[in-house]
């Protein structure tokens, strides 16, 4: 995306994105986004290391 910007003149952006074969809504999104995105909190319906454990223990099993 860098390289869009250093070679970006008014109205060229899109020749540009599309010589690089990247969509200018993802160039615009990325310039948009903060460059340190908050995390997701954990999902609450993930299995424990344990229950990982013991599904790829059955599954490995013969």
């Amino acid at each position: 995306m860098s390289l869009v910007e250093e070679h970006a003149k008014p109205g060229s952006v899109k020749a540009l994105c599309q010589s690089l074969g990247v969509s200018r809504a993802t160039y615009y999104r990325r310039k948009k986004e903060p460059s340190n995105p908050k995390r997701r909190p954990p999902n609450q319906r993930r299995l424990s290391e344990t229950e990982r454990q013991i599904i790829l223990e059955v599954l490995c099993s013969e």
